[in-house]
């Protein structure tokens, strides 16, 4: 059974480590933007575009003139490069392969300046595998993060997912990065985001976006869709439920923590609403916590779950946001009964036929959420499952959350 759910996710809550901060010494010069691969330049309107840029030694900057007027890249210190004279789309380039703080200048019109900051190259680390979808990483930062977890060579359930799945080079609004905007790049279970060059990598609260429709555009800023029809577990043509049913489960509960009572509410496409009757006998469905805040039961196998130091606590979950209910889900052309609940950064899912440690389990919520943003088929396919290694548990930073216990978020 184990080796059929993909989508619905391998990576037994290891995922709540690929939220960890950046280390401090990750930190960009000034407001440079900061790139790893080969990247461009453009001349236009008498500017350098973008004037500062942030590279790993060893990247080619490519410049061309977009601008009507000829222009030259030269720099300031004589005999590094020089581009002579530049006519409209005509190119330069030039490889920085030495650190340091290289500016330039215009020799025709010395008040257009620009400066490339480059930096050691990023440490080797092994190499994503070549499953589909593969793509180079968009900022040092994000492939030293993905190494720290999911470049193992012992091999360990991924964090991240194997590579990342967007190409370099994404930049998505948000209204309180400089410029309006920030660099992202999606894997199989999260988003890692750059909100300032230099700056921690971040994730947001995606579940919280998908179930909403509120697409988050700044701190405070959100652009309102509908609620995300992308499945939450399952096959990638599971019908039910999607995130967008899962927005219909919202209501306030009771506090039934001290009761123990099952957890047995069964849901199905049509609105309607069962019973589940073996969950009145599974000691792993009955309530054993609640979140006062969202006034949400939370069943005992997500209770564990999220309190288990190792597997990331509510940092990484987050407090629920929706009921925990039962649902028929498609798995491998079979349908199987799987307790779903949504939290602020994850879904999390519990299948009793499951083995033990792939009882509960972590949805592929980068697929979902990048669906969802660009409109593409919800295919959910996860990383495939290795043999578990958690690393000590880290600290989180990130998008504005609710942060009922003071921690910092992520």
């Amino acid at each position: 059974m184990r080796a059929q759910r993909i989508p619905v996710g391998r990576n037994r809550a290891v995922c709540a480590v690929a939220f960890a901060l950046l280390l401090a010494s990750l930190v960009a010069v000034g407001n440079a933007t900061r790139v790893s691969a080969d990247v461009a330049i453009t001349i236009d309107n008498f500017h350098f575009t973008p004037p500062d840029i942030s590279v790993p030694a060893g990247t080619t900057i490519r410049w061309t003139n977009q601008d009507g007027p000829t222009h030259t890249v030269t720099s300031d210190t004589a005999g590094v490069f020089d581009s002579g004279n530049l006519a409209m789309n005509a190119s330069f380039s030039f490889a920085f392969t030495t650190p340091g703080t290289f500016s330039y200048h215009c020799a025709i019109h010395p008040t257009m300046v620009g400066r490339v900051i480059v930096t050691a190259a990023a440490a080797s680390v092994a190499t994503a595998p070549p499953s589909g979808g593969t793509q180079p990483f968009a900022d040092p930062a994000f492939q030293q993060l993905w190494a720290k977890t999911d470049a193992n060579p012992s091999g360990h359930s991924y964090i991240w997912g194997p590579a990342p799945f967007t190409p370099p080079g994404l930049m998505e609004d948000y209204t309180n990065a400089p410029g309006g905007k920030r660099l992202v790049q999606y894997f199989d279970k999260a988003r890692m985001e750059l909100n300032t060059p230099g700056g921690p990598v971040t994730a947001g609260l995606l579940s919280v976006e998908l179930i909403s429709g509120k697409q988050q555009n700044g701190d405070a800023t959100f652009v309102q869709r509908d609620p995300a029809h992308v499945t939450v577990a399952g096959d990638p043509d599971n019908p039910f439920p999607t995130y967008a049913d899962l927005a219909k489960l919202q209501g306030a509960e009771q506090d039934n923590s001290g009761s123990g009572a099952p957890v047995a509410k069964m849901v199905s496409p049509n609105g309607g609403a069962g019973t589940y009757a073996p969950a009145t006998s599974d000691p792993l469905a009955k309530t054993t916590g609640y979140d006062a805040m969202t006034k949400h039961n939370i069943p005992k196998a997500f209770a564990d779950f999220r309190n288990a130091p190792d597997l990331g606590g509510i940092q990484a979950i987050g407090l629920a946001i929706t009921e925990p209910v039962w649902a028929n889900v498609k798995v491998n052309n079979k349908t199987v009964p799987v307790l779903v609940q949504a939290f602020e950064r994850r879904v999390l899912t519990y299948t009793p036929d499951n083995p033990a440690l792939f009882r509960v389990e972590y949805g592929n919520i980068g697929r979902a959420y990048y669906a969802w943003r660009y409109n593409t088929p919800s295919a959910t396919s996860a990383a495939p499952s290795m043999p578990l290694s958690v690393p000590a548990m880290p600290v989180y930073g990130g998008s504005k959350p609710n942060q009922p216990t003071g921690k910092p978020s992520y």
